[in-house]
């Protein structure tokens, strides 16, 4: 099945569709190792550049801060302060999950010690709860503050910060 992703993913980058291959390719980059990872992400993000997607570049930065945060601090710093740089002017993708932008972000900034990480995931669990407060009927706020996996570990991460 790899084969054939892999395959399609080629043709229609070719010209045909490179938004959708950038589409695959992203998400794709999310099975490989972290340096394969951060390979894929970062000839991802040039070709949504080159064509100008800022959605597609923001959701590379994003994957490639989260993808780098174990083993290459540094350049997790580089994404992640790329990617907020984006995400501060209005740029979204469909790709993320809303709150992923600061999760990703304050982690890589916290794996060098920034303090701007604290910051960061307290304004995203500030929008967080927001949101949650005016868009989602009351019954269902829990499970959207809890049982999505991005919300409920940026939260975590904030009240983390918060303590240390």
């Amino acid at each position: 099945a790899r084969d054939g992703l892999d395959a399609l993913t080629d043709e229609l980058a070719d010209g045909r569709r490179p938004d959708l291959a950038l589409h695959l390719r992203i998400e794709r980059a999310a099975a490989l190792d972290p340096g394969d990872a951060l390979a894929e992400l970062a000839a991802a993000q040039a070709s949504a550049e080159r064509i100008g997607h800022r959605g597609m570049v923001l959701a590379a930065q994003v994957r490639s801060a989260a993808a780098a945060a174990v083993h290459d601090a540094v350049r997790a710093q580089r994404a992640a302060t790329e990617a907020l740089a984006l995400h501060e002017r209005g740029v979204r993708s469909v790709l993320l999950l809303p709150a992923e932008p600061w999760l990703h972000a304050a982690q890589a900034l916290r794996g060098v010690g920034d303090p701007v990480a604290q910051a960061l995931a307290c304004r995203g669990a500030e929008w967080l709860q927001r949101t949650a407060a005016e868009q989602v009927p009351a019954p269902f706020r829990e499970s959207f503050l809890q049982r999505n996996p991005i919300n409920r570990e940026l939260l975590h991460l904030a009240s983390t910060l918060s303590r240390d």
